[in-house]
């Protein structure tokens, strides 16, 4: 979530930045943050379609008969949506401390996506030949209602606003869904559903 932090830190620096230095109602400064300059932010930092990294995975499997199945998945052309999306749940009263104010606030983050091109390869090995196999798919994980907290200290006199907390209290439930070339007996689709959670 560190992504999600710079978002916000920038989200938050703006409206501060913009003159907003004191905080009457906590629900209707968090609101504004969510709603206008978080998009903005994520707008500005080409983050509307982040990019992901590509990355591989190998397994193995053995079948009674003697045979083994060697895979190899590949992922790549990925890219991340949903960060421009977030909304209050509630707000915690404002809190001053010294000169500084901090405001805690639980959000939701209704749905992130991530997308991925996928290739399996796979070799089968018996006694005395080889059998190389590939396929071809697209996979998209959903995460639906991420819900977290989030805690803004600030100097008014200084401009200064930061993230003092970022908590993610309970991560959304995940789906995930594979299209096929339409051999998907030969895919290996719990496999590729279970490694891709794990990472």
């Amino acid at each position: 979530m560190l992504l999600f932090s710079v978002i916000f830190l920038f989200a938050v620096n703006a409206v501060f930045v913009s003159g907003s230095n004191s905080i009457n109602d906590a629900d209707e400064y968090l609101d504004e943050v969510l709603s206008v300059y978080v998009p903005w932010a994520v707008e500005k930092q080409n983050l509307k379609l982040y990019e992901l990294q590509d990355f591989t995975h190998n397994a193995q499997e053995r079948s009674s008969d003697g045979s083994v199945t060697n895979f190899k998945i590949l992922y790549f052309y990925g890219n991340l949506t949903g960060l421009q999306s977030i909304y209050r749940k509630s707000c915690e009263r404002p809190q001053w401390t010294a000169s500084n104010i901090t405001v805690a606030c639980s959000v939701t983050l209704p749905l992130i996506e991530a997308k991925y091109e996928g290739r399996q390869q796979k070799v089968i090995s018996t006694y005395n030949k080889a059998r190389f196999i590939q396929h071809n798919f697209g996979l998209t994980a959903s995460i639906a209602d991420t819900q977290a907290t989030v805690e803004i200290t600030s100097s008014p006199h200084l401009n200064l606003p930061s993230v003092k907390r970022l908590q993610i209290k309970n991560v959304g439930k995940p789906t995930i869904k594979i299209i096929t070339d339409g051999f998907t007996d030969n895919l290996a689709s719990e496999m590729i559903s279970e490694h891709f959670f794990r990472k």
